[in-house]
């Protein structure tokens, strides 16, 4: 009797062991399947160099952006600064053409107004040529050749009163002067002609 109660005792207290292990097992699920928790460590650790790699394309895809972006910034700045440059050039050359042309404008302008003042003192100057027209001029006594040649300029006998008064100081001396007197003169007479009227006597009314 004693034997089959320490034989069910200790079947009793196996049974136990084996419930509380079973309550362990269930209570931890991870230490069912330790391979499978390793194969799935496995796989996370093999996912992470995958993630790496697209991290790295993505940093790689956006510095490829960044760089275009860059260059086509800097080929916008480029045009634009291209841009200017071509302006300023144009402009720079529309003035010179302009200024360039005001000057030979004003020199060509001048040159022939001096052309027509030194042919007037050295050539034969007429206002009217092939004339009938007579003019009857008096040349009061003691008139300087300022007012002679102003009084011709009046009546409309000579072109440049400033002309012929250069022309008729360097023709008329001491020898050669302006008689006083009432002449009648041609408007088709040029300076060396009236010159020579209004310093002979012969010519006087």
């Amino acid at each position: 009797m004693k034997k089959q109660n320490t034989n069910t005792s200790s079947q009793s207290n196996s049974n136990r062991r084996i419930t509380t292990n079973m309550n362990r097992i269930n209570s931890n699920p991870k230490n069912i399947n330790p391979q499978r928790s390793s194969v799935t460590q496995k796989k996370t650790t093999v996912s992470n160099p995958k993630s790496r790699i697209s991290m790295n394309e993505g940093r790689t895809y956006t510095s490829r952006n960044n760089s275009s972006r860059n260059t086509t910034t800097l080929a916008k700045q480029n045009n634009q600064n291209w841009g200017l440059w071509f302006t300023k050039l144009i402009i720079q050359i529309a003035l010179c053409f302009l200024f360039y042309f005001a000057v030979y404008a004003i020199i060509t302008d001048y040159a022939g107004e001096a052309y027509d003042f030194a042919y007037q003192i050295f050539g034969d100057v007429c206002v009217e040529p092939s004339s009938e027209k007579k003019v009857k001029v008096t040349i009061p006594k003691n008139a300087s050749l300022k007012e002679v040649a102003s009084l011709l300029a009046d009546k409309e006998l000579i072109k440049n009163e400033y002309s012929f008064y250069i022309r008729s100081k360097l023709s008329t001396n001491k020898k050669r002067e302006i008689i006083p007197g009432t002449y009648v003169l041609y408007a088709s007479d040029n300076y060396e002609e009236i010159l020579n009227i209004l310093t002979q006597s012969d010519n006087v009314e």
